[in-house]
Formats: C-alpha cells, sequence, structure tokens
C-alpha cells in the first residue's frame, strides 16, 4: 500500500503570479490568493429507455477571483483611463505553483484575456492592518505550460 508523503503536497503560498498588461509583465507580489474556474454550461436531455438524465456540454466560461493587498496603483490608474476614456483592458495572468520541499515540480497556468468585473478605487479602514481588495475576472482562454509529476512512489 502507497502512502502519501506530505512533504510531496504543495504548499499553497509558495510559488508567484505574474500578470501581462499591455506588453509588460509584472509580478503581483500583493497577491493573498487566486482561483480560477472553468465552468461548464450542459444542457439536461432525457433519453428514451432510461430514468438517468444526461447532460450535453454547449459552452465554456473561464471564471475568477483574486484577493491582493491594496498597495498598488496600477488597476486605479487603468480605471481612470476606462472612466475618462472609455478603454477597457485585458490582462493575462500568470500562476505558478511551486514548492521546492515538494518531489512534484511545479505548475504553470496561464489565464487569458482576464478582464475584471469590478475595479477598487479607494478604501479606508480604521479596523484593518492591511488593506485587501478583492475582485472577480472572467477569461477567454488558458494554457497549462508546466504540470505537476507524479511522486516516484506512485
Amino acid at each position: 500500500m502507497t502512502i502519501l508523503d506530505l512533504k510531496d503536497t504543495v504548499n499553497g503560498g509558495q510559488g508567484f503570479v505574474q500578470i501581462e498588461l499591455e506588453g509588460n509583465l509584472e509580478t503581483l507580489f500583493q497577491v493573498k490568493n487566486v482561483e480560477a474556474f472553468l465552468e461548464k454550461n450542459k444542457e439536461a436531455l432525457p433519453v428514451a429507455g432510461s430514468h438517468w438524465e444526461q447532460s450535453k456540454l454547449k459552452t465554456i466560461k473561464g471564471t475568477g477571483s483574486c484577493t491582493i493587498y491594496h498597495m498598488s496603483s496600477m488597476f486605479v490608474v487603468l480605471a481612470q483611463r476606462l472612466a475618462k476614456e472609455g478603454k477597457d483592458f485585458d490582462f493575462d495572468m500568470i500562476i505558478t505553483n511551486e514548492d521546492k520541499n515538494s518531489s512534484v515540480g511545479k505548475q504553470t497556468t496561464v489565464l487569458r484575456g482576464c478582464n475584471m468585473d469590478k475595479i477598487l478605487l479607494a478604501k479606508f479602514d480604521t479596523d484593518s492592518a492591511a488593506l485587501e481588495e478583492d475582485f472577480d475576472f472572467t477569461f477567454s482562454d488558458m494554457d497549462v505550460l508546466n504540470t505537476f509529476k507524479k511522486p516516484s512512489y506512485f
């Protein structure tokens, strides 16, 4: 029987997140967490002779959420451009999970065409030791550049 060696689990805080925005690649050191999902829009279809309802894929949609420490004006400046000039912006988000203590290596996922649903313009909170901002986003494509390896004992 094979037992998981816990050192091979990936520490969630190890790795980094970058965005490519208008030709510039920036590391988002202020990221607290990111999650991205591929949502499936399916249609339920009955099948003659069966009590089981089956589903057929119609479309897919990329959605995600991000929490960052509120310490950069990058998105506020882009929001101002959107408000004044009507010019929206998309970016690619590159998420790399890499725990050097794990034998599984690293996984790098690129979310392409990310577009924020809302942009925090200002925040003040006397109860907060570190200001945070949350935003949801959609994306229109994705690529996996690196994948985790199986531990040798699997």
